[in-house]
């Protein structure tokens, strides 16, 4: 399945373009900083599949060298 095109996604819960702002990211112990598509009203954020696999796969090498 294809991402969608950034200019097209639009927050469901306030009709509004989703802009890109920075972010942390905590998963099993670990924060990371980020800049995220979120809505500008709600604060709705859209991770995209790349950004997750990229932030998941560092987490679990840093356990693997542990």
């Amino acid at each position: 399945m294809s991402e969608p095109a950034v200019s097209q996604l639009i927050c469901t819960r306030c009709n509004k373009v989703l802009e890109q702002r920075p972010l942390v990211l905590h998963y099993l112990g670990h924060d990371f900083n980020t800049q995220v598509l979120s809505c500008p009203i709600c604060g709705l954020v859209y991770l995209d599949e790349q950004t997750v696999r990229e932030r998941v796969t560092a987490v679990e090498r840093a356990f693997e060298e542990k």
